[in-house]
């Protein structure tokens, strides 16, 4: 079982595309679930929201879960595979930076923060769902779940790693520059992509 989970991890790393796509969503998953972790804390205090507010907003967002996930096939075969993980890459830090500049009457603050959530769920979706095509065309029959376990490995294992780190950051510089730092760090995912 070791051995086979090391072959899962050497061809991982020894893929270009593979190498290349891991870094980023492994970069992308740690700055955003730094800031991810503060929406709420963040719309609750700072945007002064409702819990009725928040809840719609977050529905719009899932609501663009749904058209990113109906989509994103058919702007893959517009724009290509990797311009769409490249794109979404960067859009989904940036709607934590929506969030974080959101200022105005009450009605402007729901509706940025309803609208930074629908700009997070379509990014999620148009990264992910090309990301995994790419993954299932690239890697061998024989070593599509030692892969897949791999790369799932490292990519989610970095969540709590900047989930805590958000948490101690929002206690000690604040809410808002912990986002405006989970979403600058984000946007550099991308360049994981450039060689690529």
């Amino acid at each position: 079982l070791f051995q086979r989970a090391l072959g899962g991890m050497r061809y991982l790393f020894e893929h270009p595309y593979l190498r290349a796509s891991l870094a980023c969503a492994t970069t992308l998953n740690f700055f955003t679930f730094i800031g991810s972790t503060l929406v709420v804390l963040f719309a609750t205090r700072n945007l002064e929201l409702s819990p009725a507010t928040i809840g719609l907003a977050l529905g719009v967002g899932a609501s663009g879960g749904l058209v990113g996930a109906t989509q994103a096939g058919r702007i893959s075969r517009w724009i290509g595979v990797g311009p769409l993980i490249a794109i979404a890459s960067v859009f989904l830090p940036l709607a934590l930076a929506i969030i974080a500049f959101a200022d105005g009457p009450l009605w402007l603050r729901a509706t940025e923060f309803g609208a930074a959530e629908f700009v997070f769920a379509v990014s999620v979706m148009c990264f992910d769902v090309p990301l995994m095509s790419l993954q299932a065309s690239v890697v061998a029959d024989t070593m599509r779940s030692r892969v897949s376990g791999a790369f799932l490995t490292i990519n989610f294992g970095v969540r709590p790693i900047g989930a805590i780190l958000g948490g101690l950051l929002g206690s000690s510089i604040g809410p808002q520059a912990t986002l405006l730092i989970s979403a600058s760090g984000g946007v550099l995912a991308v360049l994981w992509l450039i060689g690529s």
